[in-house]
């Protein structure tokens, strides 16, 4: 059994590792349309004290017109959060020593700031939490330290740490928010945490407006567990604020608080919120597939790890009967994450690596693998082994290929609105998917051939002049020797607790 303290060391070494890592792609952020649009408000802001990006818009992505004025049409959570690291920035090339230093750059930089602060640290943050929380489920805190790995590095959670969306933030509030719950109802640890779950749910739903589905379905779990109900009035008090947030940008930017941007959005204001709630209708069975299984945003197909948790829930379920009401609800989550996101008119999410919308779900599928992974037979290790490679391969190859993101799958998104009958929402005919005319499986149509040829999004190596695979080399010289630094504490730490024997 390890001890606490070789399981803190585990959790720097693995935040360590992912956030460099993650730090190491942010020069792809500054070139992204979403990125660019997030940022935006915050150099508005900051630069020139109100809301509308009209001296921004070009280089915006999801942009809403109102009253003559250009505003971003999506949350603004990430770049709420991100904001200081613009700050700072600013502050530091204001400097005398910078002299006149290009604003572009200085936005540049910032944007690669703001994308560390709202992306990056969150995501290495939710692995950490990731590993604490299933080594409750194990003795080896190795495993649940590969598992975490797992999670960061072979799933489209990697491929959304280094942009400045929202998915990250609000995924990491969500299940950071869990996790204090779980501890609360399961450890019974001090009640003002509850407080700060509060705030993590507040900032979840700030960030992605869907997330209030799967933060109800937690409250709801918490609400049957905890014997005295009264406790969660302090989660609802300190949701609150971060919520009034977004509500004001409505009010002050759109005139009314419940007046969103995606409804006067110039890219898909009157196609893809004018129908459900927010965009949100029936599911849809041949999309669920899709999300699924499909080669274009099959989730199970950049992920084959991911398939894991399905006997991981099994065993979960059989090995721990006290955390019974846990698979439910973990369950819950991801069926209503794929409901969700097969009713969504977008459900494609633009252009994006796999099905971007249910990143948020990740998180809940990964825990229970650890039960599969805690298996020493054989052939389950080279099972959870294989899937593992296919699964980094492919995450990777389409995240570092050039242009990936945003634009490469654009065009199919303007296809597949080809076959929306506004009659029949929530059953939308994939029949566009077997003409050819765009990318059906991005990896290997699109992503696979730029990688070969060396065509690598920007990351600190191309800054340092090295091109194509060779810009890897000093992240990978980094990450060895952290690797080596963590053994070395790791051996250290049980070294000091072993027993002493006569």
């Amino acid at each position: 059994m390890n001890s606490n303290h070789v399981k803190k060391i585990y959790a720097v070494g693995l935040f360590a590792i992912l956030l460099t890592t993650y730090a190491y792609l942010s020069p792809a952020a500054p070139l992204d349309g979403v990125s660019k649009t997030r940022a935006a408000i915050a150099f508005a802001i900051i630069n020139e004290g109100h809301l509308y990006i009209d001296n921004y818009k070009d280089e915006a992505l999801d942009k809403a017109f109102y009253q003559g004025h250009y505003y971003t049409s999506m949350s603004i959570g990430p770049s709420l959060i991100g904001s200081p690291g613009y700050l700072f920035v600013k502050a530091v090339f204001s400097l005398p020593i910078f002299g006149d230093f290009s604003p572009y750059l200085i936005q540049l930089i910032g944007t690669m700031a703001m994308t560390l602060l709202a992306a990056s640290i969150p995501s290495a943050l939710l692995a950490v939490v990731l590993f604490l929380f299933t080594c409750r489920f194990t003795k080896n805190a190795f495993l649940a330290f590969l598992l975490s790995l797992i999670y960061g590095f072979a799933t489209i959670a990697f491929s959304y740490s280094n942009l400045l969306f929202q998915h990250q933030l609000a995924a990491f509030g969500v299940f950071l928010g869990f996790y204090i719950l779980w501890r609360y109802v399961f450890e019974k640890i001090d009640l003002r945490w509850l407080w700060v779950v509060g705030a993590l749910f507040g900032i979840s739903v700030l960030s992605e407006y869907t997330m209030a589905l799967f933060v109800a379905i937690i409250f709801l779990w918490a609400f049957y567990k905890l014997p005295n109900r009264f406790d969660l009035f302090r989660v609802i008090i300190a949701a609150i604020p971060f919520g009034s947030l977004q509500l004001i940008y409505n009010a002050i930017a759109f005139g009314n608080p419940l007046s969103f941007g995606y409804a006067y959005s110039l890219v898909w204001g009157d196609v893809g919120h004018s129908h459900g709630l927010l965009g949100i209708g029936l599911p849809s069975i041949p999309i669920l597939f899709e999300l699924m299984f499909g080669t274009f945003r099959g989730l199970f197909f950049i992920s084959p790890v991911l398939l894991l948790s399905v006997p991981g829930f099994y065993f979960m379920w059989k090995n721990r009967p006290d955390q019974r009401s846990v698979v439910f609800l973990f369950v819950a989550v991801i069926v209503t994450f794929f409901l969700y996101n097969s009713g969504y008119m977008i459900w494609w999410g633009g252009g994006s690596i796999g099905p971007r919308y249910l990143t948020g779900a990740i998180p809940f599928l990964c825990v229970p693998v650890i039960f599969l992974i805690d298996k020493k037979a054989l052939w389950t290790r080279l099972l959870i082994a294989a899937l593992v490679i296919i699964s980094v391969t492919n995450v990777w190859i389409q995240t570092i290929a050039e242009g990936i993101s945003p634009e490469t799958n654009f065009t199919p998104a303007q296809e597949a609105l080809i076959t929306l009958d506004s009659s029949k929402y929530g059953s939308i005919v994939l029949t566009n998917f077997e003409e050819g005319n765009y990318f059906r499986n991005p990896l290997f149509e699109y992503a696979l051939p730029y990688v070969s040829n060396g065509q690598i999004d920007p990351n600190f190596g191309t800054i340092l002049t090295l091109q194509g695979f060779w810009s890897f080399i000093p992240l990978i010289v980094i990450i060895i020797a952290e690797i080596c630094i963590l053994i070395r504490y790791i051996r250290r730490a049980e070294a000091k607790t072993q027993p002493i024997t006569a």
